[in-house]
């Protein structure tokens, strides 16, 4: 879904890499990461902020002055949610579908914004330049987005990106 070339000046190719750190710290480093915060980890020396509790991930993106993203880590928060790959699992489970998050995250990494608005950031713009709705009072089609700002335990809808998401 990610990786397929939509501009001449985009391409994104992924390569997992098995890391020994023991620590990991947001910053920019050269390397993206995507990684999980567990108990204990709000202590770390060197980590400046921690997950909210219903926060179930962020995407910290490094962007240059001339709006180029050059890095991104990913924070998983498994501190308080239950994490699945919910094809494997009881589709009435309380958990979160990974894979639902992770494609919401590389979103944020290759600079989709929500498409809702929950509070507590810049209010996000569509492609039409008009500011998107509160999440509270949504059209359904919006609520069916990838980058939606909410998602429940157990949905397993938002793991590609809907029509109006492909064409930006």
């Amino acid at each position: 879904m990610w990786t397929r070339e939509l501009e001449s000046c985009t391409s994104v190719a992924f390569t997992i890499v098995p890391s020994t750190e023991t620590q990991t710290v947001v910053a920019r480093d050269g390397v993206n990461r995507v990684f999980f915060r567990k108990p204990g980890d709000c202590h770390s020396p060197g980590l400046k902020t921690c997950l909210d509790f219903d926060t179930l991930a962020v995407t910290s993106t490094f962007i240059s002055r001339e709006g180029v993203i050059h890095e991104a880590d990913i924070e998983i928060n498994a501190i308080s949610a239950e994490w699945l790959d919910l094809d494997r699992q009881d589709a009435t489970s309380t958990g979160f579908d990974l894979q639902n998050a992770l494609s919401h995250e590389i979103g944020h990494l290759l600079g989709f914004a929500h498409t809702c608005y929950a509070g507590g950031e810049p209010w996000p713009i569509d492609d039409a330049g008009q500011q998107v709705p509160w999440c509270d009072s949504m059209p359904q089609e919006i609520a069916l987005t990838t980058m939606v700002a909410r998602i429940e335990p157990g949905d397993l809808e938002r793991r590609t990106l809907s029509e109006d998401e492909r064409r930006g």
